[in-house]
């Protein structure tokens, strides 16, 4: 090499533009480019939030704090009790697709806790539902004993960046809990669609009183569970309208090239399904 050629590159710019990565793990960097893509093709619809339930469940969630939830809305007092419906939702499905007999793949947030809690159990054996979700004074996650790391279990984790990109939350400046609300042309609409169905009342009184048979969250778990929408029920045809961008008051926190992307992207998915013969 002649003196003062710099030696070439061996690195690429777009695999180490982000080190936080688990060992062992993507050494190529692809898994960066399918994310972005998905992204750029998909605005508020990411590669980890695969359940459309979970898009009108966690706005429910925050109505019904709102409506029922402690008169102190401290830090606690909010992930306590989110993450008690948050976890009494895996157990209910895990419980449903107990009794069915084989996993439906469902993407239940926390689904693996949950699952160890009602394996082999019978179904008039009462479980706790209030130890594995619960957190400390000072509202973080314990260091063990947990059905999730994240204090907002999948709704901090996956759900809430897109739930935003959605105009289904906003943040506000009040110093209370949680750090965001629903707003009132898309995300109390979406909550409300849930309040109709008394499965979720059922859910909310088990995961308050913190303990439940089997049996009756199974029950539970079959009304709720990711696979239970109705193709026409109201709570389908508003996330349809919201993910299409086919009601312009319902999207009008959306930005239109994101809706315009997003639908294209969707159609287009619809289309090959349809001809392939999926």
């Amino acid at each position: 090499m002649a003196k003062g050629q710099r030696e070439p590159r061996t690195d690429i710019d777009w695999i180490l533009r982000d080190r936080k990565v688990i060992d062992g793990l993507d050494h190529l960097g692809i898994e960066l480019v399918s994310v972005n893509l998905y992204q750029a093709m998909l605005p508020g619809i990411t590669n980890v939030t695969e359940r459309a339930r979970y898009y009108s469940f966690y706005p429910w969630t925050v109505h019904r704090y709102a409506q029922d939830g402690p008169k102190l809305r401290t830090k606690a007092a909010w992930r306590n009790w989110f993450r008690a419906l948050d976890f009494t939702y895996a157990v209910a499905c895990m419980a449903y697709e107990q009794e069915l007999g084989h996993d439906l793949g469902s993407a239940v947030v926390g689904a693996d806790r949950a699952s160890m809690l009602v394996k082999g159990q019978p179904p008039s054996a009462k479980v706790d539902l209030h130890s594995l979700s619960a957190v400390e004074e000072s509202g973080s996650v314990p260091e063990s004993g947990f059905y999730f790391k994240n204090p907002e279990g999948g709704f901090g984790q996956y759900y809430k960046g897109s739930l935003r990109e959605l105009g289904v939350l906003h943040e506000h400046s009040a110093a209370t809990w949680p750090d965001v609300q629903l707003s009132n042309y898309a995300g109390k609409k979406i909550a409300q669609t849930l309040d109709q169905m008394k499965a979720f009342e059922d859910l909310k009184g088990a995961a308050i009183e913190g303990q439940a048979r089997i049996d009756e969250l199974s029950r539970i778990g079959k009304a709720v569970h990711p696979t239970a929408i109705e193709p026409d029920s109201e709570e389908a045809t508003v996330l349809r309208q919201l993910f299409f961008g086919d009601d312009q008051a319902l999207c009008q926190g959306q930005q239109s090239e994101h809706i315009h992307w997003r639908r294209t992207s969707l159609l287009l998915m619809l289309q090959f399904l349809r001809e392939s013969g999926v």
